[in-house]
């Protein structure tokens, strides 16, 4: 996997995770609260169920003490429902029974406390058999417990209302960190992802370009090689023959031509082996790299009528051979855009170790290049062919001062 596509999966991994994340743990604080609020509510209608079965147990108990008068063998009856009205009005004021929740509310516990003296003195009027004074405090304990119940509803529909309020609170909560996410963590993402195959098409796009440029280089490579041992020799004979046939002649009429001729040969000579070296630079010179760096300056000088001079480390060569290949072409085209674009008038071309680096520097004094200019094929291509070999491009270029280009990789690398 290339190394853009591990980061990009990296970086939208992370940011998945840590979106996910927090909507999980959102979820679950949510489910909690609620489930906990549920929890506190479950026990409300126990007690409003407790506190209306003490209403009508004490109706109960009323018909039982009036029915013990006529008949003395309900007396058993009206005992046992006196004993679960007690016993129910004594869970009541406890508040904290099992299944009944917390304490009961501050004033709920005072209006029970309140209730608890006239509870009392009912129970007592039973165990007299004091039917008027039971009869004569049902209709206050009624209302009280009415009173008491409706107070129980108002503190379940205020937790309702609460549980209400917190549940929109949590949506909300949950609406906004997804507008995060959306902003802070997906949005990102998908332009990093959208760069990523931006990059993708780039890197692509120039390796089509570089195996282009390799074709043809291999191609170019074939006939110089060519051009120097097959047409050179063919031409070096002609030109041994032509230098031969001008000795034979020098007293005849014909010797200035043949002269010609075998000038003529010479010149061919070097013509061919100047595009042999043009076609294959590194590996038809005997000195692999540094001296085909040398004869660029040589060859750029000639030509185009300019100083250019090449300060080359002895000995210095790449393990591989595609690498100088890709070196001398960044050399070439830098050297290339000083002349055509930069009508630069003196080139400098340096290549030396640096510590553990090796770095070629291409300087001119040209007219320099502006920050904001367009980058087009043969910039695109020094970026590639040092991408390729694993060196760092730099050029650094002012309007009006020239421009530098520098190459620098580790020895040994490539």
């Amino acid at each position: 996997m290339p190394a853009f596509d591990r980061y990009a999966a990296t970086y939208l991994t992370r940011r998945y995770v840590v979106a996910l994340g927090l909507v999980a743990c959102l979820a679950l604080a949510s489910q909690l609260v609620i489930q906990h609020a549920l929890a506190r509510q479950q026990p409300d209608g126990l007690v409003v169920n407790l506190a209306g079965r003490q209403r009508m147990l004490s109706q109960r108990l009323c018909k039982a003490v009036l029915l013990t008068e006529r008949d003395p063998a309900a007396a058993a009856e009206r005992d046992a429902t006196l004993d679960a009205w007690l016993l129910a009005h004594e869970r009541l004021i406890r508040g904290h029974e099992p299944g009944m929740g917390d304490e009961n509310p501050p004033d709920v516990a005072a209006m029970l406390t309140a209730v608890d003296p006239l509870v009392q003195a009912m129970a007592e009027a039973v165990r007299r058999g004091d039917t008027a004074g039971l009869l004569a405090r049902e209709r206050e304990f009624l209302e009280r417990m009415d009173a008491i119940v409706a107070r129980y509803g108002s503190h379940a529909a205020d937790r309702v209302s609460r549980l209400a309020r917190l549940e929109w609170i949590i949506f909300f909560v949950t609406v906004t960190v997804l507008a995060l996410e959306a902003w802070l963590v997906f949005a990102p993402a998908v332009r990093r992802l959208r760069e990523a195959l931006r990059e993708r098409e780039r890197l692509a796009e120039h390796e089509l370009e570089l195996q282009v440029a390799k074709a043809g280089e291999k191609a170019a490579a074939d006939i110089g090689c060519d051009l120097h041992d097959g047409l050179g020799q063919q031409l070096t004979g002609l030109a041994l023959q032509a230098k031969a046939l001008a000795r034979r002649l020098e007293s005849h009429p014909e010797a200035e031509s043949a002269q010609h001729l075998s000038a003529g040969a010479d010149l061919a000579i070097r013509q061919a082996r100047g595009l042999a070296r043009r076609l294959a630079p590194v590996e038809l010179a005997k000195g692999g790299l540094p001296d085909a760096l040398r004869q660029l300056c040589t060859d750029t000088a000639i030509a185009f009528s300019l100083a250019c001079s090449a300060q080359v480390e002895e000995g210095l060569t790449l393990a591989d051979p595609d690498a100088e290949q890709h070196v001398f072409r960044i050399a070439q085209e830098a050297v290339t855009n000083a002349v055509r674009h930069a009508k630069a008038k003196r080139i400098w071309v340096t290549l030396a170790r640096d510590g553990s680096l090796v770095r070629l520097v291409v300087r001119d004094d040209g007219h320099g290049m502006a920050a904001d200019a367009p980058e087009g094929f043969g910039l695109r291509s020094l970026r590639l062919r040092a991408r390729r070999i694993g060196a760092q491009l730099s050029i650094d270029g002012t309007p009006g001062h020239g421009t530098d280009v520098v190459v620098s990789w580790t020895h040994g690398a490539g």
